[in-house]
């Protein structure tokens, strides 16, 4: 049995003994009373939701042939919603701990309630946006897609946010009603995997462009196997006074960003040779 499985089977026992067996009658004074039984109702539903998610989760992975800490859109989601429900369930205990109802204390706090909506619906735009992102799958673990400037590697859809690695490894976190109101590209739905890398040449520095493509394809000659041979590709983009534009093109056989990344690398070092 999973380790986090059994530990909130644990919990979950022991609070249902408590909260069945415990003799409420001896304990005093009342609010003391109250504040144990609705902590042990928390725990009791925290408990359950948790062991529910995680035996559902173990299951799934196991459907999938995940590895044991690997997410998908849809582990994504049940983990937000899990957010979601502890979130109310705070709210929920709290207010019990003083005797009230949360219907009843949000109908008479209407304008309070109402404003604390206005300040806080950002907050609630990126949450309602990341609900959306993960079920409609627009956005994927593991996808690479540009976002504005930000172009990476999506490692997590949180509640608020979403997770990208970017070519330097460096972990950006971008809003997700920034990508739900704006355009963005997905890299890893198109069936084409084309790389594109930009450079400009000092007009006086440009030989002829077959022997340009000759160079850079030989810069790359190790990963030929991983490239379709026939879409290596110069082209010129424009031709001015003082410089050349261009855009070295290929597609790889099979989707690898790693190798992507090395392909890329190897491509600009050609460049810079090209410079001398």
């Amino acid at each position: 049995m999973n380790v986090r499985i059994f530990f909130r089977l644990i919990a979950f026992v022991g609070s249902v003994f408590l909260f069945l067996f415990l003799p409420w009658e001896l304990v005093k004074p009342d609010w003391f009373k109250r504040i144990i039984y609705y902590t042990l109702e928390f725990v009791i539903f925290i408990s359950v939701t948790e062991l529910a998610k995680h035996i559902f989760q173990h299951y799934y992975r196991k459907r999938k042939k995940f590895k044991l800490n690997t997410n998908d859109n849809f582990i994504e989601a049940i983990n937000n919603l899990h957010y979601i429900l502890i979130f109310f369930a705070v709210v929920i205990t709290g207010l019990s701990f003083v005797n009230l109802k949360f219907l009843d204390v949000i109908t008479s706090l209407s304008i309070v309630a109402a404003a604390i909506a206005i300040i806080s619906k950002d907050y609630l735009s990126n949450i309602i946006s990341g609900m959306i992102t993960v079920f409609t799958k627009e956005v994927e673990i593991d996808d690479n897609i540009q976002v504005n400037h930000h172009k990476g590697k999506v490692k997590s859809l949180t509640l608020s946010k979403l997770v990208l690695l970017n070519d330097d490894d460096d972990v950006v976190y971008i809003p997700n009603n920034l990508l739900f109101s704006n355009d963005f590209i997905n890299y890893s739905k198109r069936t084409i995997r084309k790389t594109s890398i930009d450079f400009e040449l000092q007009a006086d520095k440009v030989g002829a462009a077959d022997k340009i493509e000759k160079q850079l394809k030989l810069s790359i000659e190790e990963y030929l196997p991983y490239i379709n041979e026939n879409s290596i590709y110069l082209r010129i983009e424009e031709i001015l006074h003082t410089h050349v534009a261009f855009k070295f093109q290929y597609t790889l056989i099979k989707a690898d960003r790693d190798l992507e990344r090395e392909i890329r690398r190897k491509v600009k070092r050609g460049i810079l040779l090209l410079l001398k």
